[in-house]
């Protein structure tokens, strides 16, 4: 109820089914109740009314409905099903082009959390290959959200096409994400294509690696290249301290200093020493406020009719995990600081303005998460556990990630892999991330924390099994890129 309550989005039935919905403006929602509580009747009558064709824009309306429900909680086997269909419909053509190009745009993450099979991969592929420009970029989407090795592979050998919609679909999507060192040799090649560069910044591993950052010094330092993309190479690498110390240690050099003197501006010394500053506070002010405000109750939701039963029920529990929340806070503030004695947020700020702790030192973070694992219930921490503020992981941190693999709860068995697959070489994680695979598939889960495993090693290797962990550690056992 309280999901649909806040729904800001609107979509029709009325040209697919005969029905309209308007979950932005209706008084009350037990029609789209009613339609999310059949999904399964509901999605077949959807396919029929695509699979039917003649009327491109009854065509669109139910993908675009269809797309509505996925993104309600549902039983996996009915939503895998839809989604097989749905995509083989795609991939033989069966489906006019506006729709077929709809179905790309609206289900490539759909595609990524619920997996495909090889023969489905394969079908897909071979379409993207021989699709025409009108409908590449969808299809561009979809397979780098897939994003196994043909996939990647695939993506990456359009990533230097000079064409404004497939630059955008190849370099403004998951692929951008890739942390696959094979890609290196791509990024170098389209850094220094003045048309393709512009659209290349914005991936990661460029900035948040060892072997991407020197590519953006290169780039910043290189006077051919015109201003604006040098500035903009500088922004990328400000955004991790790792990133910062290199722009130190270029600015000292007097080879290199002129040039990004120019891109700098002002005083570039003052300005590194700025965004040097915002990153510390990601550990220093900006944590502490962050822990300290969620003390504060969260504000009621209001709506535009007395609530029912259910949802006072609702409304209750909500309140109940609310106050739990605010009090485990309270206990990590305590713990941290080890006083006893301050109990509000206004309290606290008072705390912080006056003692101004240092920012906490990422190996500090780990033992106290390690030593209170509840903290991870806690964005404050769970976010940082990660340290993309850093861009590298300082070697006294190694030992705690190791041991949060081993010891952790599933949560924090999870990011302390990504930690390591992200910024280190070690990869000795890879095993447990893929038994986190398995446990999400134990539990016939799709939501996309339980395809974070996933999602880390498709990001990492560029290769991606989906929920097969059998072929996944078969992958392993075989894999070259250890």
């Amino acid at each position: 109820d309280k999901l649909v309550a806040r729904a800001t989005y609107r979509f029709s039935l009325d040209e697919a089914l005969g029905w309209s919905y308007d979950l932005l403006h209706a008084q009350r929602q037990d029609e789209f109740l009613y339609l999310a509580s059949d999904r399964i009747r509901v999605a077949d009558d959807l396919l029929q009314v695509i699979a039917r064709g003649g009327d491109d824009a009854r065509g669109m309306n139910a993908v675009q409905t269809l797309a509505a429900l996925f993104r309600q909680p549902g039983a996996l086997v009915a939503r895998r099903r839809c989604l097989d269909r749905l995509l083989d419909l795609a991939a033989r053509s069966q489906v006019s082009p506006l729709v077929e190009r709809e179905i790309t745009r609206s289900f490539d993450y759909q595609a990524a959390i619920l997996g495909l099979d090889r023969r489905q991969r394969q079908l897909m592929l071979a379409r993207a290959r021989s699709a025409p420009p009108f409908l590449l970029p969808g299809w561009v989407h979809l397979l780098a959200a897939i994003g196994g090795r043909e996939e990647t592979r695939f993506v990456a050998g359009l990533g230097g096409s000079h064409d404004p919609e497939i630059l955008t679909a190849v370099h403004l999507s998951f692929f951008a994400r890739s942390r696959w060192p094979g890609l290196l040799p791509y990024l170098k090649t389209w850094l220094a294509d003045p048309v393709v560069a512009p659209y290349v910044m914005r991936h990661g591993l460029l900035s948040h690696t060892p072997a991407g950052r020197p590519l953006l010094i290169a780039f910043a330092t290189d006077a051919s290249h015109p201003l604006e993309l040098r500035q903009k190479a500088i922004e990328r690498l400000n955004e991790t301290v790792a990133g910062t110390e290199l722009l130190q240690k270029a600015i000292a050099d007097p080879a290199t200093r002129a040039t990004l003197c120019e891109a700098m501006g002002g005083t570039p010394q003052a300005s590194l020493q700025a965004a040097m500053a915002k990153l510390a506070a990601c550990n220093g002010d900006d944590f502490w406020v962050e822990l300290i405000d969620g003390l504060d109750a969260a504000p009621p939701i209001p709506t535009a009719h007395p609530p029912t039963e259910i949802e006072k029920r609702v409304s209750e529990a909500m309140s109940a995990a609310d106050a739990r929340g605010r009090e485990s806070r309270l206990k990590c503030l305590g713990w941290l600081t080890r006083r006893s004695d301050i109990r509000t947020s206004e309290e606290w700020h008072e705390w912080l303005h006056q003692t101004r702790p240092p920012p906490l030192a990422q190996r500090s973070l780990l033992a106290f998460v390690l030593a209170h694992p509840d903290a991870l219930e806690h964005g404050v921490f769970l976010r940082r556990v990660v340290p993309h503020h850093l861009g590298t992981i300082p070697d006294d941190c190694v030992p705690l990630y190791e041991r949060m693999v081993r010891e952790g709860s599933p949560t924090g068995r999870h990011f302390a892999c990504m930690a390591l697959l992200l910024y280190t070489d070690k990869t000795d994680s890879v095993p447990v991330t893929i038994d986190l695979i398995e446990e999400g598939q134990r539990g016939n889960l799709a939501a996309s924390s339980d395809w974070g495993p996933i999602d880390l090693l498709r990001t990492r290797f560029a290769v991606n099994y989906f929920w097969d962990t059998d072929a996944w550690r078969d992958w392993w056992a075989g894999n070259h890129d250890k």
